[in-house]
């Protein structure tokens, strides 16, 4: 995990996590059925 931003009015969070593919995050949010509950959305971005 790299940061964690929130915010709260609109009730977002916004994570930035380093892995080796998008398919780790997705299993990673996946496990603790976090997507279940919530709206989840996993997009691979790279350094400028």
């Amino acid at each position: 995990m790299r940061g964690l931003w929130t915010n709260p009015a609109a009730r977002v969070f916004y994570a930035v996590a380093e892995a080796p593919s998008a398919h780790v995050v997705t299993a990673l949010v996946g496990e603790p059925e976090l997507s279940h509950w919530n709206t989840v959305a996993v997009q691979p971005v790279s350094e400028l």
